[in-house]
């Protein structure tokens, strides 16, 4: 018989050897040796999996009564009201000195950290903390820090030596500190010196590549902070690896600190010099000790949002722009069956196939040169021509040409539009994304999808064009999750628009599959892809 007893916000159970693996199965678990007792935090995720694997245990059901999902330590009370599932997710972080929000995007987890933060400053565990994010989210932290509490906050900005001064003039006085990556890897020296209280990555996808500066740079930054959190809707876009480094941040007695014996241990290698990745290994051990840290609320089970639509809009091309195109493929082709393009040189080769299907193209001195015809362009022209004048529409782009191209149709029409490039400077991007949002007479957000597709809101639109697709899966959800997100009070439909029997029709197909463009001509080849092969059975 199993027994479960709640001892000071823990859940303690007790059962036969035979059932440990069942004990494994229900997150967040910890094995107490020394007493023989496995042990869990008390919420919601925890309760559901210890019914199912334990159902018949003894004390559960009078637990269960007394789970109330709007408690939050303290009596704190927030300046806003919460979704159901965030002050489950907010005592998760409370237990948990080190703490993985890896939630679906648009459920809340800015909101949690924050208020964490603030609990840890109202109890005296903290006095400083560093919030580090894209340089595009650097002015919606300040939004939401302002929603949902009144610590001091600084968003830091001016010259590398103004932005320090300001750190080192804010200590010790209850500060937080907002600043981008690439901030914090040109400065790590300086930030390794510094006593903050707390640390938080956000979209930490950013430090995924071990090797990078930046990953190595936070992870230096990192210690000796005791409170650290990471936030991700997309921890490994790619493959399981890319945990390591982000865990590595978050605490690295989860994985170690040996990039080569965690490739080892999760990796399966085969191949040339038997060095190449052919799949992956020991993953619900990796599952397990990722939610040893970590919680994750998907969004169909803790929102009600509207339901997604998705269509296409298909483009034929024809005359000089399908010979350029053409010629172009068949060439790649003949190149790639000789093998003649250096692995690292594909994706530049299709890059350029794509920028034929958008219209335009750059000869070998970096010059662009735009086609004869645009039957892209002149489908979203179409498509303007069929959209209510309330309507307001959100386009992502690969190019920024094509920004600029789509951005000359709509001021034909008299339109007016936010523009997000990675050029735009952090204090503009907040205005850009107000004004989006607030302003009647705005009707269009163009945005690089890289830049504009990670943690903003976009709510005030309905309608999202892919104008081109990215080549990475997380990319595509991250864009599409701008405007399906808490604060949505509609359908969303997502249109691509697609040249037919061209790459655009390849890449759709390859990130329906859920998989990423280079991982499949990794495995598949880029033959595959050009040719157009049955990409994704």
């Amino acid at each position: 018989m199993s027994i479960l007893k709640l001892v000071d916000d823990h859940l303690i159970l007790k059962c036969a050897y035979s059932e440990k693996d069942f004990a494994k199965l229900v997150p967040h678990w910890k094995w107490n040796g020394k007493k023989r007792q496995w042990e869990y935090p008390f919420g919601r995720d925890t309760i559901a999996g210890i019914t199912d694997y334990f159902p018949m245990a003894e004390g559960l059901s009078e637990i269960a009564k007394q789970y109330k999902p709007d408690s939050i330590s303290n009596g704190y009370v927030p300046k806003r009201k919460l979704y159901d599932h965030q002050p489950t997710s907010i005592s998760y972080h409370r237990q948990h000195v080190r703490c993985g929000d890896l939630s679906d995007m648009g459920v809340g987890k800015t909101a949690v950290a924050i208020i964490t933060l603030d609990q840890l400053f109202r109890e005296g565990h903290i006095d400083s903390a560093l919030i580090v994010c894209p340089l595009s989210l650097v002015g919606v932290w300040e939004e939401e820090f302002e929603k949902f509490s009144n610590l001091n906050v600084v968003a830091l900005s001016g010259t590398g030596k103004q932005r320090i001064d300001k750190i080192v003039n804010g200590l010790g006085k209850r500060y937080i500190f907002i600043t981008n990556y690439e901030f914090v890897r040109n400065y790590e020296r300086v930030f390794a010196r510094i006593p903050f209280g707390a640390m938080v990555c956000d979209e930490s996808s950013k430090i995924k590549n071990p090797q990078a500066k930046v990953s190595k740079a936070i992870c230096k930054v990192a210690n000796g902070i005791k409170y650290r959190m990471i936030l991700t809707g997309v921890l490994t876009p790619n493959h399981p690896l890319e945990a390591f480094s982000q865990y590595r941040f978050l605490d690295p007695s989860i994985f170690g600190e040996s990039w080569h014996q965690f490739r080892y241990r999760y990796a399966c290698y085969g191949g040339y010099m038997n060095k190449e990745v052919t799949g992956y290994q020991n993953l619900d051990e990796f599952k397990r000790k990722l939610f040893s840290i970590g919680i994750r609320f998907r969004k169909d089970e803790c929102l009600t949002l509207p339901e997604k639509i998705y269509t296409k809009r298909l483009i034929s091309m024809n005359g000089s722009n399908r010979k350029v195109y053409d010629e172009m493929a068949d060439e790649m082709i003949a190149e790639i069956a000789e093998q003649k393009i250096p692995a690292q040189n594909v994706l530049v080769k299709i890059s350029k196939l794509q920028q034929i299907t958008s219209g335009f193209i750059t000869d070998k001195e970096g010059r662009i040169i735009d086609l004869k015809d645009n039957p892209k362009l002149a489908s979203l022209g179409e498509f303007f021509d069929e959209i209510a004048p309330e309507e307001k529409v959100v386009i992502f782009f690969r190019f920024l040409h094509s920004i600029e191209m789509v951005k000359q149709l709509t001021e034909k029409r008299g339109w007016k539009a936010s523009v997000l490039k990675g050029s735009v400077k952090s204090d503009e991007r907040k205005g850009l994304i107000a004004s989006f949002q607030n302003d009647s007479g705005v009707k269009l957000f163009l945005a690089q999808i890289k830049t504009g597709g990670i943690g903003l809101t976009l709510t005030a639109s309905r309608l999202c064009v892919f104008y081109e697709n990215p080549y990475s899966y997380g990319d595509r959800i991250q864009g599409a999750d701008r405007l399906h997100r808490i604060g949505q009070k509609h359908k969303v439909t997502y249109i691509d628009l697609v040249v037919k029997n061209s790459i655009d029709e390849r890449i759709l197909k390859i990130l329906q599959a859920k998989k990423n463009l280079v991982s499949f001509i990794q495995s598949e080849g880029a033959g595959a892809l050009l040719r157009g092969d049955d990409l994704c059975q």
